[in-house]
């Protein structure tokens, strides 16, 4: 009886029957592919499970663009515009919060919340805001004293801004080579624009033209100012920097802020009032004596005569 699953028959020398079988052929064939595709399927999970949504495929360009954008930003690219578009890269809540920290000396670490993204946006918009406050509150207080004193602007102006260019720039050169402090130059102009706050309150009530107004003013912004800058300084150097030098640090720094302050009410302030600020304590009689004094505020040796109105005369040229 012949087997219907055999197609063809062939015998060896031994009789026994050599045959192709179809059905086991296929058999072998869907049961070889199925086991490709078990193997496939198995290899495709092991992959998604150790690159999972093919990040290892993904990953490679945007390491490339990291890597282009590092390039773009070294120091010899400065006179690009995206050489300095990273430290502008802050919205308004990020400027807000930074001039809250600024107002506010104790609102933490100021370095530590500004260390991933310090901006040169704050730092350069409050200065500038000052410096036309101080305009503003000069030419209205010039108006109602009817004196305009633009020389005195100026001074004004140049104090601000050498002060917001030069003293992070000095500062961060001696954390980074006197004290091994590795913060960026940024994250120092950062912290002394943003301690400029107050004067954006102080500047503007400098316009009532009396001492005894303008004075205590100025005297606060240089309290907040400087209890700002020397928080954050304080938790930058202290762990790092010997007291003796810390304290040297605080000390040329206080005598920074009050140079600015003085200056300021120097400014603000006339002739007539310094003059009578340095000597009312002395009485009119002990003024229409000859005398002959010393002013260390003016660093000149003024001799004083009987009339009291000739030396306010003589102050008026300052």
């Amino acid at each position: 009886m012949s087997n219907p699953f055999i197609t063809t028959q062939d015998t060896n020398e031994s009789g026994f029957v050599v045959s192709d079988n179809s059905f086991a052929q296929s058999g072998d064939i869907d049961f070889s592919a199925r086991q490709n595709e078990q193997v496939n399927f198995a290899t495709q999970t092991t992959n998604s499970q150790t690159n999972p949504s093919g990040a290892g495929d993904e990953e490679k360009p945007n390491t490339s663009n990291e890597e282009e954008e590092i390039k773009e930003y070294k120091w010899y690219h400065f006179y690009k515009s995206e050489f300095y578009a990273r430290w502008f890269n802050v919205d308004t809540t990020d400027v807000l919060k930074r001039m809250l920290w600024g107002l506010i000396p104790f609102f933490g670490n100021f370095f530590k919340q500004t260390e991933e993204n310090p901006d040169l946006y704050g730092p350069l918009w409050i200065p500038l805001t000052v410096v036309f406050l101080a305009f503003f509150s000069g030419s209205l207080s010039s108006i109602i004293e009817n004196a305009y004193d633009y020389k005195k602007l100026s001074i004004i102006t140049g104090t601000i801004l050498l002060y917001i260019i030069f003293i992070p720039i000095i500062l961060w050169g001696v954390c980074r080579f006197a004290f091994k402090i590795k913060n960026s130059l940024v994250s120092y102009i950062c912290l002394f624009g943003y301690s400029y706050t107050i004067y954006l309150i102080v500047i503007p009530l400098c316009a009532i033209p009396f001492w005894y107004v303008q004075i205590p003013l100025i005297i606060i912004g240089f309290f907040v100012m400087s209890i700002t800058i020397l928080k954050n300084m304080f938790h930058l150097l202290h762990e790092n920097t010997k007291i003796i030098a810390l304290i040297i640090t605080f000390v040329v720094l206080v005598i920074i802020n009050l140079a600015v302050a003085a200056i300021l009410i120097v400014c603000y302030l006339s002739s007539y009032h310094i003059l009578y600020l340095l000597f009312f304590s002395f009485h009119n009689k002990i003024l229409s004596r000859k005398l002959t004094l010393f002013s260390t505020v003016f660093g000149l040796k003024i001799k004083f005569i009987e009339q009291f109105e000739i030396v306010v005369d003589f102050f008026s040229f300052f």
